[in-house]
């Protein structure tokens, strides 16, 4: 029988800023919050410069990585095959209301979830395990605790958005600046003049005040987009051939939408 408690401090140890084990459904999920860190380019003229710094590099892919580590781990010590322990990352499964229930943060007026230790500029990811929750570990029931009120009468996060998708009662994705850039199709077009970098839009992120909490983030070279590029060898690129524009992209933060 492994003790889930080793399992929180293995992710700990590998970089994750915070990590509980909790019930759901048959299973145990080892859920965990993986701290991204942001560097913006001093160079005005990279191409670097117009995405969001969150996808400079892939934290995905890097969180997705350690996550597999801890898996071997797990698989090892409690005597389990690889398809009974398996990692989820930007997956189907309610990840930002486990890690709520699993009390790592709650989610803001923005949807983002908040640590109030480490603050906004953190991914959710963990670990899938075919045991049964050891007693004493809360069980998930599909709903977190009601969040709503801890953020108060603070409006930052909705002031600060340009296009007015973040209300009371969520995000309405279908002018969400950020959801937009994740998916193929056009752009709305009262939506085009807000539309001032190539990727990503982060502006609830930096208005929240947890934003002031935030951990230093895990450095890595992940999926890197080097500052040296710019725009015009990108455009380039894409004039000659697709496949070559694509290529590029591989394995970076740009390609996973």
């Amino acid at each position: 029988m492994i003790d889930f408690r080793e399992t929180v401090e293995w992710l700990k140890e590998d970089g994750f800023c915070d990590a509980a084990a909790i019930g759901f459904g048959e299973k145990t999920a080892v859920t965990a919050l993986f701290p991204y860190r942001l560097e913006r380019p001093t160079a005005v003229s990279a191409a670097a410069s117009y995405i969001d710094p969150f996808a400079l590099r892939n934290n995905y892919r890097e969180m997705a990585a350690r996550l597999k580590t801890a898996a071997v781990k797990i698989r090892k010590a409690a005597g389990l095959n690889k398809s009974e322990v398996r990692i989820f990352v930007n997956s189907s499964l309610p990840e930002k209301a486990a890690a709520a229930f699993a009390g790592l943060g709650f989610c803001g007026k923005s949807t983002l979830l908040i640590s109030p230790l480490y603050g906004v500029n953190t991914l959710i990811g963990g670990i899938l395990i075919s045991l049964p929750a050891a007693d004493g570990l809360s069980r998930f029931d599909g709903a977190p605790p009601s969040s709503a009120a801890r953020c108060g009468a603070c409006r930052k996060c909705m002031d600060a958005c340009p296009v007015g998708a973040i209300g009371e009662n969520g995000v309405d994705r279908s002018r969400c600046l950020q959801s937009l850039a994740s998916r193929s199709g056009a752009i709305p077009a009262e939506l085009l003049p807000h539309w001032d970098i190539l990727y990503g839009c982060s502006r609830c992120r930096d208005a929240c005040p947890y934003s002031r909490f935030n951990r230093r983030g895990v450095m890595h070279r992940r999926g890197e987009i080097d500052e040296s590029e710019t725009i015009g060898e990108w455009l380039q690129t894409a004039a000659e051939s697709e496949e070559a524009f694509c290529a590029r992209f591989k394995g970076t933060a740009l390609a996973m939408s």
